[in-house]
């Protein structure tokens, strides 16, 4: 994996802890607004 693939998995990782962190604080279905089919 070359840098840029990296950075861009830890942003995809860092907004996926986000938007769990916030449906599990605040009970909002938001997940699947930024993971198509999940």
């Amino acid at each position: 994996m070359n840098k840029a693939m990296i950075h861009t998995a830890l942003i995809a990782l860092a907004a996926y802890a986000v938007v769990g962190f916030v449906q599990s604080k605040y009970k909002i279905p938001v997940v699947g607004a930024y993971l198509p089919g999940a």
